[in-house]
């Protein structure tokens, strides 16, 4: 692992020491790839403002970003130096959008006014808002983005290791098979299958205007019974039941899930579509896409956490 750092002092570039545990992790539900990074070293190292990682052999680029937390300690397990940082997109979660209104705006105006400032390279997917798009004080550029994406174009967005914002169902790209059965599949040292319909959505009763009552359903199939009611009086005709899908669509986040210990070497990108078809798997699925990778790097755990849900619940 090639590791070097960019002093806050003067900006000059440095070589860190070979450290002793490595994660990197990246998920939908976010803009910034978290890098952190140990080093059992005896002395503290200089103030830090940028991070990047590189495989050794390779030279291929694992990580870059900006260092938000820096910490000498010294214990029992004897002195150590933990760096803590986030790729570019983390700008996206620490900045306040200007509140603003946009008349019909379409994805790609809010991609140049939300995202691109903050040095996200460019946008894949399409949509247009058909009325009046508010952006209220104290949204996160992220929630900007995260809501004219869900709301107008149908899906969560996401960004990739490349800083593109995508906004385009997952599962278009590469799949990836996961088998220690078929030839060619990528092999596997454990896995877990998790079931959650506790916090599952069955029904929504709406009330789409004043003059209506909570008479309108909405529902999807569930063995869940949970219900919630919806008041649409205040929401413009164009977001109404378009937020009652989306109620019961992320109820659906994190209820099934496939977990897998991949190699470290494994090349995958968020959203992109995979395959289970072992019997351990099972009940097995078509529709499992990426949602979270986790990168280790430790003397005795090198490997590749990856996370898989259903398309639906995304």
């Amino acid at each position: 692992m090639n590791c070097t750092a960019i002093r806050a002092e003067d900006g000059r570039r440095i070589t860190l020491p070979q450290p002793v545990g490595l994660e990197l992790k990246c998920t939908c539900s976010s803009p910034a790839r978290q890098a952190t990074l140990t080093f059992g070293i005896e002395t503290p190292l200089p103030l830090l403002a940028q991070l990047q990682i590189e495989q050794y052999a390779r030279r291929t680029p694992l990580f870059s970003g900006a260092i938000d937390e820096q910490v000498f300690s010294c214990g029992q397990s004897g002195p150590r130096v933990m760096l803590s940082a986030r790729s570019l997109g983390g700008a996206l979660l620490d900045y306040e959008a200007l509140p603003a209104s946009y008349n019909q705006p379409d994805l790609q105006a809010i991609f140049l006014l939300h995202a691109a400032p903050y040095g996200l390279s460019s946008v894949r997917g399409e949509g247009r808002c058909p009325g009046v798009y508010q952006v209220g004080k104290g949204q996160s550029e992220w929630e900007v983005l995260t809501d004219f994406c869900a709301y107008v174009c149908g899906w969560q967005p996401r960004v990739t290791k490349d800083g593109i914002l995508e906004a385009c169902p997952p599962g278009q790209d590469a799949c990836h098979l996961f088998s220690n059965e078929q030839y060619g599949g990528i092999r596997y040292s454990s896995l877990k299958r998790i079931h959650r319909p506790y916090g599952v959505i069955h029904e929504v009763r709406y009330r789409p205007d004043r003059e209506s009552s909570y008479a309108y359903a909405m529902q999807q199939p569930s063995t869940a019974t949970a219900r919630r009611f919806l008041n649409l009086a205040q929401s413009p005709a164009w977001r109404g039941r378009r937020e009652a899908e989306l109620l019961l669509q992320r109820s659906l986040s994190g209820s099934e899930e496939l977990v897998l210990e991949a190699p470290f070497s494994f090349a995958g990108e968020l959203g992109d579509a995979a395959s289970a078809p072992d019997g351990l798997c099972a009940p097995v699925r078509k529709d499992w896409c990426i949602w979270s990778l986790c990168y280790h790097w430790r003397p005795s755990d090198i490997g590749c956490t990856v996370t898989l849900r259903p398309k639906t619940h995304f």
